[in-house]
C-alpha cells in the first residue's frame, strides 16, 4: 500500500493484475453524503497531502478537531511517506471514536504496510465486531492472515469473500496463490479454470501462470525426492564413517579398502545431490550493477585453492562498462568455467601443471554487450563432445557429476546472454561468453522469476488489496 487509494499491482513480473484495471471501493464508516467542506477535505488529501497535513495539524493546535481530523491526517501522513506518525494519527482517531469501522480498517492497512500482521489482524476483528458487511473486510484479511502464516484463516476469508462476490478475481487469483503455498495444486488449478470462465479476455494469461503451476507442482515434486536421497545419503555417509572408525582396524587391507572406497564413493554422490538441487531449484535473481573485473578477480582468488600452481592470467579491458547482473549467480558461473579449466590443465601436465599450464580469462566490451573468453591449455575437448558439455549429466570426468557446466548455461541464459565451447584440438579449449550490459526482463525471465517465487514463498505473488478511499 504505497498509497491509500493506490490500485493494486501484479508482482509477478510485468503481468496486469487480474480484474485489469479495476478502481478502488468507496469507503463507509456511516458517512452518507459528503458535504462539500468534506468533498474538498478529500480533494486536498487526494491532490495535495503535504498541504492536507499542515491545514489538519493547524486545525489540531487550535483545538477545532474531532476523530475525523485524525483520521484525515493518518492518510495525509501516510500519503506523504511519513509512515510511523501515520499509524500515531490513525490510533488517536480510534481512541477518540471506537465504533468508527473505517477508522479501524484504515488503522489495519498502516498497520499491514509496516508488517505488523498480528496487529493489523486485531484492527480488522474489530471492524468485523463493527460492521461485518464492511467493503472488502474478508479480502483484506485474508491477505494479512496470508502473510502471516495462517492459511487456514486466510483460507476462510477468502471463501467468504467469493461466497458475497463470485466474481471477485484478486480474491481468487489470492486463494490460488495459497493453495500453491499449501501444495495443493488440484485446487489451485480449479481456481484457475474459475479466473478463465470469469475473465475470458485474459485467458492466455492464465493459462500460461497454468503452464508454470505445472511445472512448479514438477519440480517441487523432484526437489522433494532429491532431499529425501541427499538425506538417505548422507545417514549413510554417516553410520559407514563410524563403522570405519571403530571397526576398520580389525579389517584386512582389502577390506579396508573397499570399505573406504565405499565411504569416498557415498560422500562423492551426496555432493552431486547438494549440486544438483543447487541446479534445478530456481532462484529470485536480485539484478545489481558491478565491476566485472572485481567480480573475475574474487573467483581468481578463490580458484588458487585448486590451482596446483597454474598460472591465471586476467585481461580485463579497464573501459569495461558496469555489468548488471545477479553477482552471486555470475560469480558462480564464472568460478565453474575456471575451476574446469584449471582441472583440464592439471589433467595433461599432472606434476608439469605449475610449469606448462596456463588459464586465461579475457573480458571485453561489444556493443550493448560484454565478452568473457575463459582460455586454457588443457586436455581439450573431443569434437563430438562438442555439443554435448553443457548437458545436465554429460562429463568426461571419471569423477564428474555433468552439473557445473549445465548450471553454468542455465545461469548465462537466465541473464540473456550465450555462452559456447571452442577446441584447440589437444591443445586446450575456450569457452565465450556473451552478457548484455542490461538484460531486458524477457518473457522466458519473467517466468522463471515467476516460478521461484512460486516455489521459494508465494506469499510474494498475493495481491494486495487496494486500499480505500478512507477521508472522512
Amino acid at each position: 500500500m504505497e498509497n491509500l487509494d493506490r490500485e493494486t499491482d501484479d508482482r509477478a513480473g510485468g503481468n496486469p493484475p487480474p480484474g485489469g484495471g479495476r478502481t478502488p471501493h468507496e469507503g463507509t464508516g456511516g458517512s452518507g453524503e459528503v458535504p462539500s467542506a468534506g468533498r474538498e477535505t478529500l480533494r486536498i488529501l487526494r491532490d495535495d497531502p503535504q498541504n492536507a497535513v499542515e491545514r489538519l495539524r493547524e486545525r489540531i493546535r487550535s483545538g477545532d478537531a474531532d476523530y475525523r481530523t485524525w483520521h484525515n491526517l493518518a492518510i495525509a501522513l501516510d500519503r506523504s511517506g511519513e509512515k510511523g506518525y501515520a499509524i500515531d494519527a490513525a490510533e488517536n482517531a480510534v481512541e477518540q471514536n471506537p465504533t468508527s469501522a473505517a477508522t479501524h480498517f484504515l488503522l489495519s492497512l498502516l498497520l499491514r504496510q509496516s508488517d505488523r500482521f498480528d496487529e493489523a489482524v486485531l484492527a480488522l476483528d474489530r471492524v468485523s465486531e463493527l460492521d461485518l458487511e464492511f467493503p472488502r473486510l474478508h479480502a483484506t484479511r485474508g491477505v494479512v492472515h496470508f502473510h502471516r502464516g495462517d492459511h487456514e484463516s486466510a483460507r476462510s476469508d477468502f471463501e467468504t469473500a467469493l461466497a458475497a462476490s463470485e466474481k471477485d478475481v484478486t480474491s481468487l487469483f489470492n486463494l490460488t496463490i495459497l493453495h500453491v503455498a499449501t501444495k495443493d495444486y488440484a485446487r489451485a488449478q480449479e481456481c484457475i479454470e474459475r479466473l478463465v470462465a470469469i475473465e475470458p479476455e485474459r485467458a492466455s494469461y492464465y493459462y500460461r501462470f497454468l503452464v508454470e503451476l505445472g511445472e512448479v507442482q514438477a519440480l517441487d515434486e523432484t526437489l522433494t525426492q532429491a532431499h529425501r536421497i541427499k538425506n538417505l545419503l548422507s545417514v549413510a555417509g554417516d553410520r559407514l564413517r563410524r563403522f570405519f572408525g571403530e571397526y576398520g582396524d580389525g579389517l584386512d587391507p582389502d577390506g579396508r579398502g573397499d570399505l573406504k572406497a565405499i565411504r569416498d564413493d557415498i560422500g562423492t554422490v551426496y555432493g552431486d545431490m547438494v549440486g544438483l538441487l543447487g541446479a534445478i531449484r530456481p532462484r529470485q535473481m536480485n539484478f545489481v550493477p558491478v565491476k566485472l573485473r572485481r567480480v573475475i578477480d574474487r573467483i581468481g582468488f578463490v580458484a588458487m585453492t585448486r590451482a596446483r600452481g597454474v598460472t591465471i592470467d586476467i585481461d580485463v579491458d579497464p573501459e569495461l562498462p558496469e555489468l548488471i547482473c545477479d553477482v552471486d549467480l555470475i560469480q558462480e558461473a564464472l568460478l565453474n568455467l575456471l575451476l574446469n579449466a584449471i582441472d583440464a590443465v592439471v589433467d595433461r601436465y599432472r606434476d608439469r601443471a605449475a610449469k606448462d599450464g596456463h588459464v586465461q580469462i579475457h573480458a571485453r566490451s561489444i556493443p550493448e554487450k560484454i565478452e568473457i573468453l575463459v582460455s586454457d591449455n588443457g586436455t581439450g575437448i573431443a569434437p563430438g563432445d562438442l555439443d554435448r558439455v553443457f548437458r545436465l549429466g554429460f562429463t568426461t570426468k571419471r569423477l564428474g557429476s555433468g552439473i557445473g557446466l549445465a548450471h553454468t548455461r542455465r545461469i548465462i541464459e537466465e541473464h540473456g546472454g550465450k555462452v559456447s565451447v571452442h577446441t584447440t584440438g589437444p591443445n586446450g579449449s575456450s569457452v565465450r561468453i556473451e552478457l548484455p550490459i542490461r538484460p531486458r526482463p524477457a518473457e522466458r525471465l519473467v517466468q522463471l522469476q515467476h516460478r521461484a517465487r512460486l516455489l521459494a514463498d508465494p506469499r510474494e505473488l498475493v495481491l494486495e488489496e487496494p486500499g480505500q478511499d478512507l477521508g472522512l
